[in-house]
């Protein structure tokens, strides 16, 4: 009886498994094919890549930046994708940061009885951490995924990119793909936003500062034409000659008006 139990067990696992989608790759994206044993590996057919650019776009803007990003790994045409997509943190952290973020802004800077807001700044920290370690990753990933100098994807430009994250010691990323969207993506329209921690107001104690030598390689070739900033220390701009707006949003207190003409001057005189 025992046998006969196990045989039909086994019968029935092995109709399960014939009828399983065979998954395949083919053309760098994960095919299904539904015809089981009768169809093969090779019968399954990639309809999403013959989906237009703006429809796969449209896609890719509904899901979060790290899963966004993974799609770069499939293809040249896949990476070329995400280049006009939002780089954004908020949606990386999971919902219970965002609870301890307003519990925070609502209860700052002195909790209220029977508050532990000290315990809701380390949960809110861990998660800012690690949301930013996970976003640093996929970014450099992403870059180092990048198409070689003889594919045609790699000229192609974006209008707009809009970029958030959270200040910590993370800025080397976030350097490399302000500067990489510059210098050979050709954004015209660049907006990037230093969001404070959780347990921060602003005007923020630390800023996001770019490297010494500027936010890019070669600014007199940019086709940058606005420039959003905020929560960053004023950056060297000196020669981005198609630079026509130029917003700086929240500068530290220690920011003289001097300073501010000093860009403006180099900028555009």
């Amino acid at each position: 009886m025992a046998r006969m139990k196990k045989k039909g067990a086994l019968s029935r696992r092995r109709t399960a498994t014939t009828r399983a989608a065979t998954v395949a790759r083919r053309k760098g994206v994960v095919v299904v094919d539904r015809a089981g044993a009768r169809g093969g590996v090779g019968g399954g057919e990639d309809r999403i890549s013959d989906l237009p650019d703006d429809l796969l776009r449209l896609v890719l803007r509904r899901l979060d930046t790290r899963t966004a990003l993974s799609t770069g790994a499939l293809s040249r045409r896949w990476a070329s994708l995400c280049r006009g997509l939002d780089f954004l943190v908020s949606d990386v952290l999971p919902p219970r940061y965002h609870r301890c973020r307003d519990h925070l802004l609502l209860h700052h800077p002195h909790a209220t009885k029977g508050i532990d807001a000290d315990g809701v700044k380390v949960v809110a920290g861990r998660h800012e951490r690690l949301a930013m370690r996970k976003m640093a990753a996929s970014i450099d990933n992403f870059l180092d995924a990048a198409p070689d100098e003889d594919d045609p994807d790699r000229r192609r430009r974006i209008a707009r990119l809009r970029m958030e994250f959270i200040v910590n010691h993370h800025s080397d990323s976030i350097n490399r793909l302000i500067a990489t969207a510059i210098d050979a993506w050709g954004v015209k329209d660049l907006e990037v936003l230093a969001a404070p921690p959780a347990h921060q107001r602003l005007p923020l104690d630390r800023l996001h500062i770019f490297p010494h030598q500027g936010i890019c390689s070669d600014p007199r070739s940019s086709t940058l034409t606005s420039l959003t900033l905020a929560n960053y220390a004023i950056p060297p701009l000196q020669g981005f000659q198609a630079l026509t707006i130029l917003v700086f949003q929240h500068l530290p207190i220690s920011t003289r008006p001097a300073d501010c003409e000093s860009v403006f001057t180099s900028v555009y005189i």
